[in-house]
């Protein structure tokens, strides 16, 4: 989520247009409709310059994977189950995570629109990658957003020694006079993601990010996947990812996560990971422009603050995520040789032309 580490300083920056077409290419050679691979592949790109890289381009290989298996279907149906006038139920049809998403807040923008407030759950779906990417749509469209996700086991809940929750993020949203206030966190200390990266790249990750098998502390990347993620700030965090699944699965009827299959860990049957997105209409409330000149005066106000020992200014939320893509924007993405070498391996494998 937002914990990304910074690039390696052997990265080598790659235009994003460049990107965005090859993840493109890759996903229409496995069969995925026009329109359903270039949102993914926006959304992919998106990740990498807002420094989300745990959930960008090097997951693309895995994708184009679980598509080859079969265990994601690359022509989904993706419908209203069930509806009533400020809530609608989404089946996926086991598509890619990010068609079904862009769905299923497109029509929640939409229910608000008629109603001030809208919920719309998801199931049969898959990874959905980086939360902010719907709540950033609804912020857009004058709404504030909250997203969040079931997934796979990945934490150990607080006082057990075998992971059994996801990392189960949440994401808020609210559009300002300027980039939305953007919060998108994991339950976890930090989203797996950045352990598989780890792990990928040859790193070691910090002693407080996860524990091994055994249930201690470890720096190893590979045995904190067999162990698991710890939770955020400890029982709070067990609980905020206990409460994600309540409010995703079991409203949704989808598989609980902890029976779900694994994104990296388990290529051989589909995940019905289930999600939820709540869009509220600011106009139903309060007049747009007014609530947004109150948000940037608070923001200033808490930007005014003292400073603490050690920093240069109050950060905000999705602040830094900001910066970053407008610098990739203009600069291009940071790709490290690990990932690099990953694309280049699919360009081969497919034969999609990789421009760097």
């Amino acid at each position: 989520m937002s914990t990304s580490q910074a690039s390696p300083a052997a990265a080598q920056r790659i235009p994003a247009p460049h990107l965005e077409q090859f993840a493109q290419d890759v996903l229409a050679h496995e069969g995925i409709p026009p329109e359903h691979a270039a949102q993914s592949a926006r959304h992919l790109v998106l990740c990498d310059l807002r420094g989300v890289e745990t959930h960008g381009i090097t997951r693309l290989s895995a994708l184009a994977q679980r598509i080859r298996n079969g265990v994601v279907n690359a022509n989904a149906n993706i419908h209203v189950e069930r509806r009533r006038a400020a809530s609608a139920l989404v089946n996926g049809d086991n598509g890619l995570g990010v068609p079904v998403s862009t769905f299923a807040t497109r029509l929640a923008v939409r229910l608000a629109g008629e109603q001030g407030i809208a919920t719309v759950g998801v199931r049969n779906s898959n990874h959905f990658g980086m939360a902010a990417d719907y709540a950033l749509q609804m912020a857009e469209a004058g709404c504030l957003g909250i997203v969040t996700t079931n997934s796979s086991p990945a934490m150990v809940p607080w006082g057990a020694a075998k992971k059994f929750l996801g990392t189960n993020p949440i994401c808020f949203g609210a559009p300002t006079n300027d980039e939305p206030l953007i919060l998108d966190m994991a339950t976890s200390v930090v989203a797996m993601g950045h352990v598989v990266l780890a792990e990928k790249r040859g790193q070691p990750i910090p002693d407080t990010w996860a524990v091994g098998p055994d249930g201690l502390p470890t720096t190893d990347p590979t045995l904190a996947r067999q162990g698991g993620a710890r939770p955020l700030a400890d029982y709070k965090g067990s609980g905020l990812a206990l409460m994600v699944e309540i409010f995703t699965s079991l409203l949704t009827g989808a598989t609980l996560g902890v029976h779900s299959a694994g994104f990296f860990s388990d290529m051989s049957r589909p995940a019905d990971v289930a999600h939820l997105f709540i869009a509220i209409d600011i106009g139903a409330f309060v007049e747009p422009d007014s609530f947004k000149e109150r948000l940037h005066g608070l923001m200033a106000e808490m930007r005014a603050l003292p400073l603490a020992p050690g920093f240069d200014r109050v950060t905000l939320p999705g602040e830094i995520e900001a910066e970053r893509l407008r610098d990739r924007r203009a600069n291009g993405v940071p790709l490290d040789p690990a990932v690099l070498a990953d694309l280049r391996q699919l360009a081969k494998q497919t034969g999609v032309p990789l421009r760097t």
